[in-house]
């Protein structure tokens, strides 16, 4: 078991607010030990949190009392922490981890980007295949009965409009078209919601192939006849194939877990409800 660090030092809304955070950074180490760094005046408040272990108090001491900031960092390093999660963001919380934090070992150091974990598209039922998928199973009947050819491009062909992602891969350049015509005719699961991380130099090489792309596309599909969930946000559907097969392509990459968290839903509960 590993031990996981929050740091939300105030004020009370704040706290309130973070909860949703906490609850899913609890829910990502559901097996570790998730701890609480946060002012001396929501200890109390902060411990009948039901998503963290423990708090540990700041009592927010001057920065120049290096008294106080040494036995706070030699209690945080006794911790060994694995993970540091800064809700704060603040000068003071930042110099913590400059400065106090015995910096957890980085084990994306090899990597120049991180991803979302991959979705299956696999898995169509029956009725909604013959709905929605027939001109594919016209095509290849085998797509009905076998789910290993459940792929990228028949899940858009599906939900975005037949044909579609074959006239976009048209408009992409020569040096990806044929790559990633394979990508999404083999591959049945991709890497969702557009989010990573990477460094300056790699997003704006990203952001140059995307949009010289995508421009090209809107010259082919337009912007008013797209209509409907379906089409309205196609761009971006194209953008959300598109991701994973350039930056694995391009770069080094790995994966983290993530999740959706409601806040409209949290506004109708009590403060910390399970």
């Amino acid at each position: 078991m590993s031990n996981i660090l929050i740091i939300k030092l105030g004020s009370l809304g704040d706290l309130i607010q973070a909860n949703g955070a906490i609850k899913d950074i609890k829910s990502n180490f559901p097996n570790d030990k998730v701890l609480l760094l946060t002012s001396e005046s929501y200890t109390l408040f902060m411990s009948s949190c039901p998503y963290i272990d423990g708090v540990i108090t700041d009592k927010r001491l001057p920065r120049w009392n290096i008294f106080y900031l040494s036995k706070l960092k030699r209690l945080l390093e006794s911790y060994n922490f694995t993970h540091v999660f800064d809700l704060q963001n603040s000068s003071r919380t930042y110099f913590y981890r400059k400065f106090i934090l015995k910096k957890p070992k980085n084990s994306w150091n090899k990597f120049d980007s991180v991803l979302c974990k991959p979705i299956s598209v696999m898995g169509h039922k029956k009725m909604k295949l013959i709905k929605r998928g027939w001109k594919n199973i016209l095509v290849d009947p085998s797509v009905f009965v076998n789910e290993g050819k459940h792929s990228i491009k028949l899940h858009f062909d599906m939900h975005h409009g037949y044909g579609v992602l074959d006239k976009a891969i048209n408009e992409l350049s020569t040096k990806d078209r044929n790559e990633f015509r394979k990508y999404v005719e083999n591959n049945t699961e991709f890497n969702p919601n557009i989010m990573f991380i990477s460094k300056k130099i790699i997003l704006d090489k990203w952001f140059k192939d995307l949009f010289k792309w995508l421009f090209r596309c809107e010259k082919v599909f337009g912007t008013k006849k797209l209509k409907g969930y379906d089409q309205e946000r196609l761009y971006a559907y194209l953008a959300e194939r598109y991701l994973p097969f350039w930056f694995k392509k391009y770069t080094r990459t790995t994966v983290c877990d993530w999740g959706y968290y409601d806040l409209n839903k949290e506004k109708t509960k009590n403060n910390f409800q399970k």
